[in-house]
C-alpha cells in the first residue's frame, strides 16, 4: 500500500528508483498545489536511497489530514488546469468563419462512402475536436450535450482513417 511522504526542501526533489523504474517528483515545502506530497510504494520506500534521505531530513513520511488535503488539491489542481485548457481551446476556435465545412461519410473501414452537403453554419453545428487517441491514431471528439457528475461535457470519439496520397478515393471537387 503506497505511503504519503513529504519533501522538507524549500525547492524541489526528485527521486529515481531504478529497479521499478519509478521516478518520483516532489515540489518545495508547502506548494499551494499539495505537490510537496506524493505518494510512494512501498518498494520504493525499503531501497536505501529512499532510507538515506529520510535519514538526512529531506523527505519525511506522513499519514496526517494535511497529508490527505495536499493529495486532494493536487486533483483540484488538476481539474482547474485541464478547465482552463479546454476554454483556451474553445476560444481559439473560429466559429464566425462563413467558409462551408466539406463533410464525407465514411464506413467503418475508412472508405469514403459519400460526400455530404456543406456542414451547416458554425451557430447550428455541434461542437467537435480533432485530435489524437491514446495510440496515436487521429480522431475526432464530439460534444454529446449531456455532462459528467463533476459537470464536464461527456464527449463521443470517433477513429479517423487518414489514407495516405496515391490511394483509392474518390476524386474530391472543391468548395
Amino acid at each position: 500500500m503506497p505511503v504519503l511522504v513529504r519533501n522538507l526542501e524549500g525547492g524541489p526533489t526528485v527521486l529515481t528508483h531504478p529497479p521499478t523504474g519509478a521516478q518520483l517528483e516532489w515540489a518545495g515545502r508547502g506548494d499551494k498545489d499539495g505537490n510537496d506530497v506524493q505518494e510512494v510504494s512501498e518498494e520504493v520506500l525499503r531501497s536505501s536511497d529512499m532510507t538515506r534521505v529520510i535519514r538526512k531530513g529531506i523527505l519525511k513520511i506522513v499519514d496526517d489530514a494535511a497529508a490527505a488535503q495536499a493529495i486532494a488539491r493536487q486533483g483540484d489542481a488538476h481539474r482547474e488546469r485541464v478547465q482552463a485548457e479546454q476554454k483556451a481551446s474553445l476560444q481559439a476556435i473560429d466559429d464566425t468563419s462563413d467558409v462551408p465545412i466539406a463533410q464525407a461519410k465514411i464506413n467503418e473501414k475508412g472508405e469514403v462512402t459519400d460526400t455530404l452537403p456543406p456542414a451547416p453554419p458554425p451557430s447550428q453545428r455541434d461542437s467537435v475536436a480533432v485530435t489524437t487517441d491514446s495510440s496515436g491514431q487521429p480522431a475526432v471528439f464530439s460534444d454529446t450535450g449531456t455532462f459528467d457528475d463533476e459537470g464536464r461535457p461527456i464527449l463521443a470519439e470517433t477513429r479517423v482513417v487518414i489514407d495516405p496520397s496515391g490511394s483509392e478515393l474518390p476524386p474530391q471537387q472543391a468548395l
